[in-house]
């Protein structure tokens, strides 16, 4: 009976010891458009990243790694040497420099049209999901 509750006592140790190596995480980065999303998740899949996904409305990467594999840090540097810049970690302007010419999310101006864009985009996706709702529901059936 002693042994069985040391077996159980190691075993629960060891599943809380592999549960602290997994990280969740959110941090912002700027960008504008699907390539920055693309880029930003490919910069930020290192080995022992299980989870990337970049929001383009809020900015926010969602993060899951091991951070016995991986430290945060190093996937900052990654998005860095990407070109983009993460809260509190810019780019360097050399790094900034290789991106795409519609992906420039410091220039003031291409960044109020991506809004916009967004802003269009959300309204017409939902505009056509109601006018395809209201045509299915008024079909009359032969």
């Amino acid at each position: 009976m002693k042994s069985l509750f040391i077996s159980i006592a190691l075993c629960g140790a060891m599943a809380l010891g592999a549960q602290s190596k997994f990280t969740e995480t959110t941090i912002e980065v700027d960008g504008l458009c699907g390539m920055c999303e693309e880029r930003i998740e490919n910069a930020a899949y290192l080995p022992g990243v299980k989870k990337a996904d970049w929001d383009r409305e809020t900015h926010q990467l969602t993060l899951a790694f091991r951070n016995d594999k991986i430290s945060k840090e190093e996937i900052i540097a990654s998005i860095n040497e990407a070109g983009h810049d993460v809260k509190d970690h810019l780019a360097t302007d050399e790094q900034y420099a290789n991106i795409h010419g519609c992906c420039k999310y410091r220039d003031p101006e291409l960044r109020v049209n991506s809004t916009v864009w967004v802003i269009h985009s959300a309204n017409l996706a939902k505009h056509t999901r109601s006018t395809t709702h209201t045509a299915e529901s008024t079909s009359t059936k032969p």
